[in-house]
């Protein structure tokens, strides 16, 4: 059976992310190994930054083998897909409402943080698009017309 659309641009979008994802702990990991001391972290904030960079690159790898696992119509992707969703649905939108409802004037870590209006609606905006997408994701990937496609695969295999 041939994959719909929606598949395949979930997959390149998911591939996307995945490079993202993988630039961003790559560059997170050079960061820790070149700071010549110019700049002093605290070994909290070092152990907080490895560990960011390793789940940096621990989501990259999954993404992207969901991506490809997605273009081949394996089952176990569109499971792995529908975590992948629900996981940057809740993150997204949990994000958007601390940023929408929590860094408000008055509250001190507003002052500490110094966030605009103006970039706190773009952020809070960002966050919703992808809370949006991730939230259309668990629909379409949990849809009888997908689970089928996925289905059909495996038994043809």
């Amino acid at each position: 059976m041939r994959r719909s659309p929606g598949v395949t641009f979930s997959a390149v979008l998911l591939l996307i992310g995945a490079v993202l994802l993988l630039w961003s702990g790559m560059q997170t990991t050079v960061a820790l190994l070149s700071n010549s001391g110019a700049i002093q972290i605290t070994p909290a904030a070092r152990n907080s930054l490895t560990m960011s960079a390793a789940l940096l690159l621990v989501l990259a790898l999954w993404c992207g083998a969901t991506a490809i696992g997605l273009s081949i119509l394996a089952g176990w992707a569109r499971r792995s897909m529908l975590a992948i969703s629900l996981l940057l649905a809740v993150g997204s939108l949990s994000t958007a409402a601390m940023l929408a409802f929590y860094l408000r004037p008055g509250n001190p870590v507003s002052a500490a943080i110094a966030v605009g209006p103006i970039a706190q609606r773009g952020l809070v905006f960002f966050y919703a698009v992808f809370a949006a997408l991730g939230g259309w994701w668990v629909y379409f990937f949990s849809t009888r017309r997908i689970k089928a496609q996925f289905e059909k695969r495996a038994a043809a295999s």
